[in-house]
């Protein structure tokens, strides 16, 4: 059996769509645990509903602090019966052969920690059955190793691309301290503790992550001041763990691009704290040379007065400045928007 581990926090409509999408699988040996963080738009009725229905989906409330997906997730694997574990996110949609796929590969391999399989984006209300040139493509192996492609943005999977053997991971739990970058830190974390995985090259799509913008989101997910502190701790924690590596210099170097795209993030918001917490920071791990290139790019972008004015600006002073970034980091954060 495979359990299934969803947190959800309202978005009712979409939290519908996507257990609806599990209900109709081919292979029905799942179960579904629901964590819900506090919805207050009626999905928590909707949940209920849910398991009125059918007695494979377990409904849970988060009983402690922080309130986030991270918590969400060790409360559902703690309460978890498969010898395998998926955690997908609440407002995306699976194949309907996803889960018989999934438990083929891994009865297949059993040699492996976790297997990952293919996945694409979608935009809201197309057709997400259908993969365009312009959707990102998850869980399709990379030529350079998996660690050092998450620390330099070019992610060959992520968290819900993949299937663990529950046995493989009870050693992994979700820290609860790191309120974003959640995925990051959990696959980070695999590799390093040299969890063993294979891609599923001949598979089928069988995940679609979808994509919502709203004008309102980037600040307000990733720079309060409380998750600029947790990022600060986990590019902490994370340079603790590859020190002990043998190539730690040079997944150190690697780190440097996620450390980047971080503080573009924080000086689209303008605040001032965060700037100089951030830097103090850099400047703690890292060389003179990469603070004092980000504080030229600090006040070249705060120049200019509008958010939207401040939005690549970042971006294009660190191409220059940190030329490693290169032009293609561009394009990539140009085609996610």
């Amino acid at each position: 059996m495979v359990s299934i581990i969803i947190p959800v926090f309202n978005r009712k409509k979409y939290t519908e769509a996507m257990i609806s999408s599990i209900v109709v699988q081919t292979n029905p040996d799942w179960e579904l645990l629901l964590v819900d963080d506090g919805s207050t738009d009626g999905t928590l009725d909707l949940l209920k509903s849910f398991v009125s229905k059918d007695n494979r989906i377990k409904l849970f409330q988060r009983d402690r602090l922080p309130k986030g997906g991270q918590t969400c997730r060790n409360i559902g694997f703690e309460n978890s019966q498969g010898e395998y574990v998926i955690f997908f996110d609440s407002d995306d949609l699976i194949a309907p052969y996803c889960i018989e796929q999934r438990i083929r590969f891994m009865n297949e391999h059993k040699n492996v920690d976790f297997g990952i399989f293919p996945a694409h984006t979608f935009f809201d209300e197309r057709n997400h059955s259908t993969c365009k040139k312009s959707d990102q493509i998850y869980g399709v192996k990379h030529k350079t190793d998996a660690l050092s492609s998450f620390l330099r943005l070019e992610y060959q999977f992520t968290i819900w691309t993949n299937i663990y053997r529950k046995s493989s991971i009870v050693d992994l739990s979700w820290d609860e301290n790191v309120l974003i970058l959640q995925d990051l830190d959990f696959n980070i974390s695999a590799l390093i503790a040299g969890k063993s995985f294979a891609f599923a090259e001949d598979c089928k799509f069988d995940y679609y992550y979808r994509i919502l913008y709203s004008s309102d989101t980037v600040c307000a997910n990733f720079v309060s001041k409380e998750k600029c502190e947790s990022t600060i701790y986990l590019f902490s924690k994370t340079l603790d763990k590859l020190s002990f590596m043998s190539d730690f210099k040079k997944y150190k170097r690697d780190l440097a691009f996620y450390i980047a795209l971080y503080f573009e993030r924080i000086l689209i918001d303008a605040d001032i704290d965060n700037i100089e917490k951030y830097l103090k920071f850099c400047h703690h791990k890292y060389s003179k040379s990469l603070t004092f290139r980000l504080s030229i790019v600090a006040k070249a972008t705060m120049l200019f007065k509008s958010p939207n004015a401040r939005m690549n600006i970042p971006h294009v002073f660190n191409m220059i400045l940190i030329p490693r970034m290169g032009l293609s980091s561009l394009i990539n954060k140009i085609k996610s928007k």
